[in-house]
């Protein structure tokens, strides 16, 4: 009978331990995004690369074990970017791309007293499923100019953008022991989103964002 106490005992301590450990809550911000261009399409053409300003919300989990945490999410993110060239002053084309994902990032976090929080550190990957997506094309020749929107399509045609992304995610952050953190990170996409074998498209993207992790 004692021992039967003492197991159901410590089993009721060990799950309340697990789950002080678990954690979860909101996470929004702004991500800042070009889509880079290389490959022999590219060759003897030097278009300028610019960002677009992106939103990104979605839910973060928590669980720590002593320093070290993992923290899985899933979240809505929008990237892409813009490229432009100029031909002599007598043309300029533009191309804005901004593809919607949904994406699911994975950190790996070192976490360290600090004042009356924790600072954080961490790296770790991410796999992203494009939602959709708007390509706009500026263009404008001795003068006169004209613009068009179109949506993405998605697929294995070699005009089609992957629809499929991952990459390697860096993160730095402070976590107040409220709950509330703020995190800033950056994005280096591994997928070569075209299905063209003259081009290799990847998304790269940094930024900013704040959450509230609920839990003790």
């Amino acid at each position: 009978m004692k021992k039967a106490l003492l197991l159901l005992g410590f089993a009721a301590l060990t799950t309340q331990q697990a789950s002080a450990l678990f954690k979860i809550g909101p996470e929004v911000g702004l991500s800042f995004n070009k889509m880079t261009y290389s490959g022999s399409g590219t060759a003897g053409l030097s278009p300028t690369i610019s960002s677009i300003t992106g939103f990104r919300a979605g839910i973060t989990t928590d669980i720590g074990i002593g320093p070290i945490a993992v923290q899985p999410g899933i979240f809505y993110s929008a990237k892409g970017g813009t490229q432009a060239a100029d031909f002599l002053g007598f043309a300029t084309i533009t191309l804005k791309n901004k593809v919607n994902y949904l994406e699911v990032p994975v950190w790996i976090q070192y976490k360290q007293k600090l004042g009356p929080g924790k600072a954080f550190i961490g790296l770790g990957p991410s796999i992203a499923m494009a939602l959709n997506g708007k390509s706009t094309f500026s263009g404008s020749v001795l003068g006169t100019s004209a613009d068009s929107t179109y949506d993405i399509t998605f697929g294995s045609d070699s005009t089609d953008m992957k629809k499929l992304d991952y990459a390697v995610n860096f993160n730095i952050g402070y976590q107040l022991s409220m709950g509330v953190f703020v995190r800033f990170f950056y994005s280096l996409g591994l997928a070569n989103l075209s299905n063209d074998p003259a081009f290799d498209t990847k998304n790269r993207s940094f930024g900013v964002s704040v959450g509230y992790l609920i839990g003790k």
